[in-house]
């Protein structure tokens, strides 16, 4: 869904300068996640509505990890910052779906 939202356009013409796209866009990309994990959080409150409500702290720390690299990707400039909270989010994602489809059955 976010890069729906803040994917690049290709240009009928010419060539698609992925670098400058990203530093020009960065604020939206890491916004719409942030966004995203806070909906996931809000989200989250129905387990109070469930008997087990200790899910309600073992999703809401699972989002929270999430957040880590997306806030150090928003606010910093930083060129490795920038590298490092991507593969984090990466890893993250790639170990999330993971652990969700062995859950799947």
């Amino acid at each position: 869904m976010v890069c729906a939202l803040v994917g690049p356009k290709v240009p009928d013409e010419g060539v698609l300068d992925l670098e400058r796209f990203f530093w020009g866009q960065r604020r939206y990309f890491y916004g719409a996640i942030i966004i995203c994990l806070v909906l996931a959080l809000l989200a989250n409150l129905d387990f109070l509505k469930t008997v087990n409500t200790s899910l309600l702290v073992k999703e809401n720390l699972g989002t929270i990890v999430f957040l880590v690299p997306s806030v150090a990707g928003l606010i910093s400039r930083n060129y490795a910052v920038q590298w490092i909270a991507g593969i984090c989010l990466l890893v993250l994602t790639i170990g999330f779906a993971i652990m969700f489809s062995s859950h799947l059955g």
